[in-house]
């Protein structure tokens, strides 16, 4: 990152909790996801259909379609006021706050007396606006580019399912942008500390490598636990703590074996570790599908169900409620979540046999 800060609004959340994980990602390869790839292929589009009115939608899914088209419609709705100015994936600077700090807001809507930051997600985790680093950073910038202090100032989380928005107040930035120089000062600092957490290690690119991560996860499951092979022999506490901590260690564990592969990728291959070929899948070619469909015809489809969101969209949503059912999988959840406890679970799903 040559021309810009190692840090950025989008990982304000992570820095604030955990300090040492900015130096420590340094180096490691930029990665993706097919979800990563998928977002930013509809942020991309949703630019361009603000920016000019129209984009060619013929390769998108119908509901991501939808998706953007609503975003545009919530954006182009506050664009109103005396004044008001819509600006697309708008670069501001915080360089005043950390060394050569920018970002990039998806829409920011400045008009004679407010200042709208909106943030689109494309992801299915709901996200708040309500104290979120990245849209207050977004904010702090706008705020200074405009002169917007003495504007109203919000914030919006665009998401499909999820809209969010929230006034800060000049105070609040203030505050903020105080916190911000803090952090950022020991951030940047060799030997800053690292605290592992679910929040602070989930796009941390140096979580494999981690050694106050792999530290926790250690205590967790080389605790006392006499026989690793029989939940049966465990106490409730220490079944406890597995549970709590299932996902965390899963995650993790996922990652150590995803880095661990992509050293092998890049030639730089683990003592005592060797890439085999894992199992392998037949399926057909495109070659190889027409000429099933030529030996069978009709036969050479399936048919299935149409999706819950798909028969909305064609019946409606009122009639489709009166046709399903919502039953949600039985989970495990620690006693301070807020949804009450479920009984007799494994009855419940018995009226749909």
């Amino acid at each position: 990152m040559s021309d810009h800060s190692l840090i950025s609004p989008s990982m304000l959340n992570r820095m604030f909790q955990c300090p040492g994980s900015v130096l420590a990602s340094v180096g490691y390869p930029d990665t993706s996801s097919p979800a990563a790839a998928h977002g930013t292929m509809l942020h991309n589009i949703a630019e361009e259909v603000l920016r000019i009115g129209f984009t060619d939608a013929s390769s998108l899914e119908s509901d991501d379609w939808q998706m953007v088209q609503d975003y545009v419609a919530y954006v182009k709705d506050i664009k109103h006021g005396p004044g008001a100015h819509l600006y697309v994936e708008h670069d501001v600077s915080l360089r005043q706050y950390v060394t050569d700090m920018r970002g990039s807001i998806d829409a920011l809507v400045v008009s004679d007396n407010a200042i709208h930051c909106i943030d689109l997600k494309t992801g299915a985790h709901p996200v708040s606006a309500e104290n979120n680093s990245q849209l207050l950073a977004y904010a702090l910038g706008a705020t200074d580019e405009f002169d917007g202090w003495a504007k109203e100032i919000y914030v919006h989380i665009w998401q499909p399912g999820n809209i969010s928005t929230t006034r800060v107040t000049e105070d609040e930035l203030t505050q903020f942008s105080e916190k911000l120089m803090a952090s950022s000062t020991v951030a940047l600092e060799a030997g800053a500390p690292r605290n592992p957490s679910d929040d602070a290690c989930r796009f941390c690119k140096a979580a494999p490598e981690c050694p106050a991560l792999y530290g926790q996860q250690l205590a967790v499951v080389g605790g006392d636990f006499t026989d690793l092979t029989a939940p049966e022999k465990l106490t409730d506490e220490q079944i406890a703590t597995v549970v709590l901590n299932r996902a965390r260690i899963e995650k993790w564990m996922k990652g150590v074996w995803t880095y661990a592969l992509d050293r092998h990728n890049r030639n730089e291959p683990l003592t005592g570790v060797k890439v085999v070929e894992g199992r392998a899948m037949r399926k057909f070619t495109t070659a190889g599908k027409a000429a099933l469909v030529e030996y069978l015809g009709d036969d050479a489809y399936e048919q299935k169900v149409i999706g819950v969101t798909a028969a909305d969209k064609l019946l409606g949503k009122e009639l489709v409620d009166a046709m399903t059912v919502k039953v949600g999988s039985p989970t495990l959840a620690g006693l301070d979540d807020p949804r009450p406890a479920a009984t007799n679970v494994i009855d419940d799903f018995d009226h749909l046999n």
